[in-house]
């Protein structure tokens, strides 16, 4: 009767152990959920260009955290999205409003010849491959996955260029390599660059 009594308690304390960790397991993982949502990582400034502030948007990169517009009501687009930052660059430092709203990869028109004028966007734009390089502050598109990517273009070099962009996390600024074919330049081959939009003078 003894033995029997002391297997049943430790069976009895075996099961209370299993349920109190995976009472706090669960706790663990709302609070940690709460403090990535609420945290200071989200929101806080990651890097910054030409005075441009670049904001993070955390290890999720589809969070939204709402609409971020100026004082006077010009709307950027979703905190802290990659198309926001572009539509900021754009308006605050370059003085150019870019129509027409959409995802990422909605920013380029394939039917658009080198060089012609995205009526869309109202920027010239290019395909990638096609002859030209890249130019500091053009808009780099990304049209793989579902939604694309955006970028701006803020160092040229002979074999790369470097990127600063908004929700990648932890890569607020990245080299993509050039490759040439027929001595036309390849930006990022395989990555899904498609081409770049660029504010005509």
């Amino acid at each position: 009767m003894y033995y029997k009594r002391k297997s049943t308690n430790i069976m009895k304390l075996m099961t209370l152990t299993i349920i109190v960790v995976l009472i706090v397991g669960v706790i663990v993982s709302v609070v940690t959920g709460l403090m990535y949502k609420l945290g200071s990582e989200v929101g806080k400034v990651a890097d910054t260009y030409q005075g441009i502030p670049i904001y993070n948007n955390g290890k999720d990169g589809a969070q939204e955290h709402g609409i971020n517009k100026n004082k006077n009501g010009y709307v950027y687009g979703y905190k802290w999205q990659c198309v926001e930052f572009i539509n900021r660059f754009y308006y605050d430092k370059l003085g150019t409003t870019i129509p027409g709203g959409g995802n990422a990869k909605d920013y380029f028109d394939d039917k658009i010849e080198n060089g012609g004028t995205n009526n869309t966007r109202m920027l010239a734009q290019f395909k990638n491959g096609e002859g030209d390089k890249p130019e500091i502050n053009d808009i780099i598109v990304f049209t793989k996955g579902e939604y694309g990517h955006l970028a701006i273009v803020s160092k040229v070099e002979d074999d790369y260029i470097e990127i600063v962009q908004q929700n990648v996390y932890g890569k607020p600024r990245e080299k993509l390599s050039i490759t040439y074919k027929d001595d036309k330049p390849i930006i990022a081959s395989g990555k899904g660059v498609s081409g770049w939009l660029r504010k005509e003078n």
